[in-house]
């Protein structure tokens, strides 16, 4: 990226933990909260979901969820940073596009962000939202972090996105895809749900145990993506993985591992195997790849600050060797994105 911005914290709610360091602990501890709930349709069938323990009142409708998601992560960084939300931006990734008619209210997403904000009852000093949706719009919402602290006046931009799909019509739709993961398809997504945001700045901390340099970001767009009738070829990935490398100034063997978003469906994991042979070209032992989903089930638009999060825990907690990560999201449709990322040490050096 062209100034630098680092990742101080973050916020997440997540099937395995209410805030970010539960979620992160319980991931690291391969922890899995899957339960069944009965379908509609067919009426009784079981269907094994990854949910976040809520009250029912906070479910009323499918988008409000999400906004309650959403205003507990971006509540519970502003709680831990004491943050100054006159010099904050909100930078909201919404479900994409094709996928929000499975809400009761897909017109709700419009005001997306304003919603996430007006709950968490924070006046930021602008609320923006990335349009396209998804995981690979986390990378969307990285640049324009850039962008904005870059100017004036601006200390902080949060970014991160909420998703869900714990829906019926969402079954319905993976069921008849056969990517979703039932007794007799087991290469196929657990439905989840949640929220994740991180804390960018454009100030290395000072004494942060998560933190994260961007060194570098890249994105493309494959023609054969999940919703098609096609398996991708990973061209897409390995396209925006070498663009990430390539920003951050780094050859594919500066890559010490590996956050990525798979959810271990048939085509993600096809595409993944592709685009891993194909880009990762230096000898390892083994190239460790860090998959969140095992335990949170696909969380669509918050996979992206998850991963990022994930990433930072990982150097914290000291389990990943090496300071720089790769950071692999895949959306549903059409986007690929990448990132790469480097650890930051304390001014004392630990």
């Amino acid at each position: 990226m062209s100034a630098c911005v680092y990742m101080i914290g973050g916020g997440a709610v997540t099937p395995v933990g209410l805030d970010a360091p539960q979620t992160c602990a319980g991931i690291r501890a391969r922890a899995v909260r899957i339960e069944e709930v009965l379908r509609t349709a067919p009426f009784g069938k079981p269907q094994a979901v990854a949910r976040v323990p809520a009250h029912w009142t906070l479910r009323r409708t499918p988008v409000g969820w999400l906004v309650n998601l959403a205003a507990r992560s971006v509540a519970e960084i502003a709680a831990r940073h004491a943050l100054d939300a006159r010099r904050t931006v909100l930078v909201a990734i919404p479900p994409e596009p094709f996928r929000q008619a499975a809400f009761d209210d897909p017109a709700a997403f419009a005001t997306f962000g304003a919603a996430i904000a007006a709950r968490s009852r924070l006046a930021f000093r602008d609320v923006r939202q990335v349009a396209q949706g998804g995981a690979a719009s986390t990378i969307a919402g990285l640049r324009e972090a850039a962008a904005l602290l870059a100017g004036d006046g601006i200390e902080h931009v949060l970014v991160g996105g909420a998703d869900s799909y714990v829906i019926d019509r969402e079954y319905d739709r993976l069921d008849a895809a056969g990517r979703l993961r039932t007794e007799g398809t087991a290469q196929g997504l657990t439905p989840g749900e949640g929220a994740a945001f991180v804390l960018l700045a454009r100030e290395r901390p000072g004494a942060a145990a998560t933190s994260l340099e961007i060194l570098g970001t890249g994105d493309a767009q494959e023609a054969q993506s999940a919703t098609s009738s096609g398996y991708s070829q990973g061209r897409a990935l390995v396209a925006a993985l070498r663009a990430a490398a390539s920003a951050a100034g780094l050859a594919e063997a500066s890559i010490d591992w590996v956050v990525s978003n798979g959810n271990g469906e048939r085509y993600a994991s096809w595409e993944a195997l592709l685009a891993r042979a194909r880009y990762y070209r230096t000898r390892r032992e083994r190239l460790i790849v860090h998959y969140p989903a095992l335990s949170v089930g696909e969380i669509g638009a918050a996979s992206g600050a998850l991963a990022l999060l994930m990433s930072a825990h990982g150097f914290a907690r000291g389990y990943r060797a090496g300071s720089i990560a790769m950071i692999e999201l895949a959306s549903e449709g059409a986007g690929r994105a990448a990132c790469v990322v480097r650890a930051v040490r304390r001014r004392d050096g630990s």
